[in-house]
């Protein structure tokens, strides 16, 4: 019962102790559902936290959008006042545009009408510019008709003037061949006038051209002083010319323009400047003329005069044409004012300007400005001086832009009578500058040529001393030259000093050529060439000697070659030769062939191959016998009924002695001689013009040559004539002919296939630009203007049957 009660109790105990622990597992899930619910709690606080700061910061931006939206309103207030402004400006704005549109429409109406004065105003330009082509067209039309119809009668004038002062038939008296010559000098002076004027025409119409070539200052300054210093010590004034230091050596100008614009102002300063000085200065342009240039790029030339100036108001008027600074310098001074017009046209048609700083009675400075290097298309500059009230003067000028093909400048606007003048005949520009150069070193004055019509031109324009001339050139033919140079008795004995790259010495001596040099030539072998030109030139008299056994024909060789420029020196045997070549010099040797020891004379001979020899005997001689004499003038003549004339021919070709110096009777024996000489004798030619004064003058201009002359007086007569006549071997045209002009006629004759190369000179008095090209484009073959000089178209007519004959003209057509 114990043991039960304490096992009940311990079973109580037991029940007791898990209610217990069941009551305390009880207490403690409460527990930690209490921790659990504390932890909800204070997460819920911390909700509640937050929500509350949230409710903070949403009170707070409510706060703020509430002030932004009290400080919209208050905008919206301002807002609202200052729209009501502007609707109140934007009214009034309205009212202006409304007051302006009024304006508008009625200014739009005024521009209307402006518009419409101002298209009533382009089309009277319009009209007045179509007015002002007409004007310069009538102005060329007229200026070419005014040259027409002054060349004509001049034409006839100068021919007839001619005529007489040549007195050929010896029958007028000094008083009346001076009367003659002035006639003929005044009828030059009018022709000078219509150049100047046909000058300044081309320079106004942009059409004339320039020759660009490398200058040396050097040149400018020799042709200066050749052709000024004269003049000053004439007038007894002081002439200086001064160059500027580190200048370049050349200047690429045209030489001919450049010239012509120094002589226009230098002849200017001399003609107004009584006493005093005048000087020419060639610098840099100076700081205090600056304009649109670099300093570095041209050049200046300064001509200084003490003459009369000119007055501040009249400087710009000197430019124009026939403007002088006033009426009473023409009346005492002369001249027409085209100098200074001519000089602003072609310094502009360079690249350059002419300025002018004068004042009265203290002189006057024309300042010459160029470019160092040309180029084409240079534009006008203006100049910018410092000092505007003194400033100079501009020329205004034209730029042009046209060049021609290069060529080599010369002399032939600078020659006078006096002048010593050599004609060079060469293609080679850089040796014809150079040949240019020697023969200005020694005081000679020199023209260039490279065709037909320019070397004979030159001969009959020139008193030439001598000639060099080149062999090989492409537009010429120097043999067919020199053989028309040497069968010419008017022109042979002008010497003719060959220049070739190829040694055809032979040949040269053979047709007349005085001397013979093979390119390249050094500057001594130059020198000594123009030492000989001139010692020649300066030896009137020739020596002769004549080595001849039969002292029966010394009285005949003695009447023969007594001359007054010819001094014969005669020995009888071969022995007398030898002494007599070693004591001198003799410009001609001539020798009996059939003399004892000849050959040993003519030995001797070879080592003077610059002497012309001419062997003659009673019998042929055999060539063989002088195949040793090469390389000189040697002519063999065999005795017959002309052989007095024959050598007398010789002898004046040799000696390079003019035939016309001679008197008839020995004229008459070589005429006889040598027969038909001149290759116009015999010919027919046809002369076309409407002008019975140039039929009748031309007509008798031909009386002294051997043509036969055939004239007409319309295109029409002159294609009948043509058709009827035959053998017509040159025809001299004239261009402005009524109903059928000259160009209608040519073509038309051009049209007959026996025609094609029928030599046609177109004789006119058209000479403006373009009027050679059109003569040339209807099929002339040549031109040449009135009023002609009788021997420059004869040395043409020449040239041209001398083709025609040789054929050259045909193979150059094909």
């Amino acid at each position: 019962a114990g043991g039960i009660a304490e096992e009940k109790r311990a079973a109580e105990l037991i029940i007791a102790n898990n209610k217990l622990a069941f009551q305390n597992e009880e207490k403690e899930k409460r527990a930690a559902e209490l921790v659990i619910a504390n932890k909800e709690l204070v997460f819920q606080n911390e909700e509640k936290e937050k929500r509350a700061a949230e409710l903070i910061i949403a009170n707070k931006e409510l706060a703020f959008q509430n002030e932004e939206k009290e400080k919209r309103a208050a905008d919206l207030v301002i807002l609202s006042g200052d729209l009501k402004a502007q609707q109140e400006e934007l009214r009034r704005a309205n009212d202006q545009l409304y007051e302006k549109a009024q304006l508008l429409e009625k200014q739009k109406e005024e521009v209307e009408q402006i518009n419409k004065e101002v298209e009533e105003a382009r089309r009277s330009l319009e009209d007045k510019a179509v007015q002002l082509t007409l004007t310069s067209k009538y102005k060329s039309e007229f200026l070419a008709n005014m040259s027409h119809e002054l060349r004509t009668p001049l034409n006839s004038l100068l021919i007839l003037a001619q005529q007489l002062f040549e007195n050929h038939d010896k029958n007028l008296s000094e008083k009346q061949i001076h009367y003659a010559k002035t006639i003929h000098s005044c009828g030059n002076d009018l022709i000078r006038l219509i150049n100047d004027i046909l000058d300044l025409s081309k320079i106004e119409s942009g059409v004339i051209t320039v020759d660009i070539m490398p200058v040396d200052l050097r040149e400018i300054v020799s042709f200066v002083e050749t052709n000024f210093r004269p003049i000053s010590e004439t007038k007894n004034l002081s002439f200086t010319i001064e160059m500027e230091e580190n200048l370049p050596v050349n200047l690429e100008t045209d030489i001919q323009r450049l010239f012509q614009i120094l002589k226009n102002l230098l002849s200017n300063a001399f003609k107004f400047t009584e006493k005093g000085e005048v000087k020419l200065s060639i610098h840099r342009p100076s700081l205090n003329q600056k304009s649109n240039i670099a300093e570095d790029s041209f050049i200046v030339f300064s001509v200084e005069d003490t003459g009369i100036g000119i007055p501040e108001k009249t400087q710009s008027l000197i430019f124009e044409a026939f403007r002088q600074a006033e009426g009473s310098t023409s009346r005492k001074y002369g001249g027409t004012g085209l100098g200074l017009s001519i000089s602003k046209g072609f310094a502009e048609l360079l690249g350059g300007a002419i300025l002018v700083d004068s004042q009265p009675a203290k002189g006057s400075i024309f300042s010459l400005y160029l470019p160092i290097k040309y180029n084409e298309g240079n534009k006008p500059f203006k100049f910018l001086p410092a000092n505007q009230a003194n400033s100079p003067v501009a020329a205004p000028g034209i730029t042009f832009k046209d060049l021609d093909r290069l060529m080599i400048g010369d002399d032939r606007s600078e020659i006078n009578s006096l002048d010593k003048v050599v004609l060079i005949i060469e293609d080679d520009h850089q040796f014809t500058r150079i040949l240019v150069d020697k023969a200005h070193d020694f005081g000679l004055k020199v023209v260039v040529a490279i065709s037909y019509l320019e070397v004979f031109e030159c001969i009959q324009n020139y008193n030439l001393i001598a000639i060099t001339l080149d062999v090989i050139m492409p537009e010429s033919n120097g043999w067919n030259i020199l053989k028309l140079l040497k069968s010419n008795t008017s022109v042979r004995h002008i010497p003719v000093h060959v220049i070739s790259g190829i040694d055809y010495k032979d040949i040269a001596y053979e047709m007349g050529a005085k001397s013979y040099h093979v390119k390249p030539l050094s500057d001594v072998y130059l020198k000594n060439l123009f030492e000989q030109i001139i010692a020649f030139n300066n030896r009137k008299i020739k020596t002769v000697l004549l080595v001849n056994a039969q002292e029966n024909e010394r009285e005949n060789f003695t009447e023969l070659l007594n001359n007054e420029f010819l001094i014969t020196t005669y020995v009888s045997s071969a022995n007398a030769a030898f002494d007599e070549l070693k004591l001198q010099e003799f410009d001609i040797v001539i020798i009996d062939f059939m003399l004892p020891e000849v050959k040993g004379l003519l030995k001797f001979m070879d080592e003077r191959s610059e002497v012309p020899l001419i062997v003659f005997s009673n019998e042929k001689i055999n060539k063989n016998d002088l195949t040793n004499i090469k390389g000189r003038h040697i002519t063999i003549l065999e005795k017959s009924e002309v052989f007095y004339g024959n050598l007398l021919n010789e002898v004046l070709i040799c000696t390079h002695i003019n035939t016309n110096t001679l008197v008839d009777e020995k004229i008459h024996l070589i005429e006889n001689a040598l027969g038909t000489e001149d290759i116009l004798d015999g010919k027919k030619v046809l002369i076309v013009d409407d002008d019975v004064r140039n039929l009748f003058a031309l007509t008798a201009a031909f009386e002294r040559s051997k043509l036969e002359v055939l004239t007409a007086d319309s295109g029409k007569e002159a294609l009948q004539i043509l058709e009827k006549e035959t053998g017509i071997d040159i025809v001299l045209m004239d261009i402005m002919m009524p109903d059928m002009d000259g160009y209608e006629t040519i073509q038309r004759i051009r049209k007959e296939e026996i025609n094609k190369d029928l030599p046609i000179i177109a004789v006119t008095a058209k000479a403006m630009v373009g009027d050679r090209k059109k003569c040339i484009t209807s099929g002339a073959s040549d031109y040449i203007t009135k009023p002609v000089k009788t021997d420059q178209l004869l040395s043409l007519m020449r040239v041209w049957l001398y083709k025609q004959e040789t054929g050259e003209n045909n193979e150059r057509k094909a």
